[in-house]
């Protein structure tokens, strides 16, 4: 077959077969003002290009850029993006990458990968698109995109744009009931040459021992704020269903002397992201200070990783003391050893 009509018929059943892909597809939401700018230049570069000779053009090269702009627009960025392989992209560009080495496995985020449940949604003056999402039963994150829409409002944060907040923020399960631990990260666009002016890489973690169970989870944000003051009046609801985990729980019932007390460790649980334990006071003084944690280490099975490598939080209260440790990338569980806190070796197995 002559190879021009080759051309001709491979390019008329890629157009049918993509205009039949976006006929089966529900309708996509606008674009941002990111995705039109990267459009117009992705044409640009495809079809203009005044300095170079004539030649014949490339059906490949045309589809290319038409499969691009549909995963810049709508739906389709969450299926590109989403199923755990955008933070398998932020983790493995982690500097800590290097200090946790072999002993961190970014693969496993793929099979703990989610569902966006709301894509894109626009409305008083922001736009966010969710981009990915991850649990491991104990822990969870979303990776969500927002873009201040409204000129006025860029012009007055842009003295400070990485001041910005919002005046409520909750994270409710599927039952309606409030998470009690949860936060939000924020990356302005002058931190990062990947983002355009006005817009936030935004994360949003969880931590929920229902998080075992899977199920959908809703981020309600009120008010943007800059410096305390609202910018963008506005109620923003963004939702991701997250699978099922399981998480190693052991009841290690060993006393552990954290500073002047004598705490009892009823409870831990692993997972990739973290290690989470449990004590009742036994005597002392139920004040817990961060130095009762110095020399805390957690040994893996080729490297030990130190109080600096992990992200350490604390709530006590009532004879009750909670410590969770956060791994900065998500270990490989199956290398995890023992702990030695307070001078006790408590075993990871």
């Amino acid at each position: 077959m002559d190879r021009r009509v080759f051309d001709a018929m491979l390019k008329t059943a890629l157009e049918e077969a993509l205009r039949q892909d976006m006929e089966d597809a529900p309708a996509a939401p606008p674009p941002s003002r990111r995705q039109r700018q990267r459009m117009k230049q992705l044409l640009t570069d495809a079809f203009i290009d005044t300095e170079a000779p004539r030649r014949r053009g490339n059906p490949a090269r045309w589809l290319a850029v038409v499969v691009i702009a549909a995963l810049l627009t709508g739906t389709a960025a969450g299926y590109a993006l989403g199923g755990g392989q955008r933070f398998r992209q932020l983790f493995e560009a982690s500097p800590w990458a290097a200090v946790y080495g072999g002993a961190a496995d970014t693969n496993q985020l793929l099979e703990m990968g989610g569902t966006v449940d709301t894509p894109a949604a626009e409305s008083n003056g922001l736009r966010f698109e969710m981009l990915d999402t991850v649990s491991d039963g104990q822990m969870a994150m979303a990776s969500v995109r927002m873009t201040v829409m409204e000129e006025a409002v860029l012009e007055r944060i842009a003295a400070r744009p990485g001041g910005v907040s919002f005046a409520v923020m909750e994270l409710l399960s599927e039952s309606g009931e409030m998470a009690l631990q949860y936060g939000m990260s924020l990356e302005a666009w002058t931190g990062n040459a990947d983002l355009m002016p006005g817009e936030y890489d935004l994360v949003f973690s969880v931590k929920d021992e229902n998080l075992s169970q899977g199920g959908t989870y809703t981020i309600v944000l009120q008010d943007f704020t800059g410096d305390g003051e609202c910018l963008l009046a506005g109620t923003w609801t963004l939702s991701m269903t997250l699978r099922p985990a399981e998480t190693l729980t052991l009841e290690p019932a060993r006393a552990c002397r954290l500073g002047d007390a004598l705490w009892q460790l009823e409870k831990l649980t692993a997972s990739p992201f973290a290690v989470t334990l449990w004590f009742h006071l036994l005597e002392g003084d139920e004040e817990f200070r961060w130095e009762d944690l110095e020399g805390t280490e957690i040994h893996l099975r080729d490297r030990v990783l130190g109080q600096k490598d992990c992200v350490w939080g604390a709530s006590s209260g009532g004879g009750s003391l909670e410590l969770t440790i956060e791994f900065q990338m998500p270990l490989d569980t199956s290398l995890l050893e023992q702990l030695v806190l307070g001078g006790e070796v408590i075993p990871l197995k």
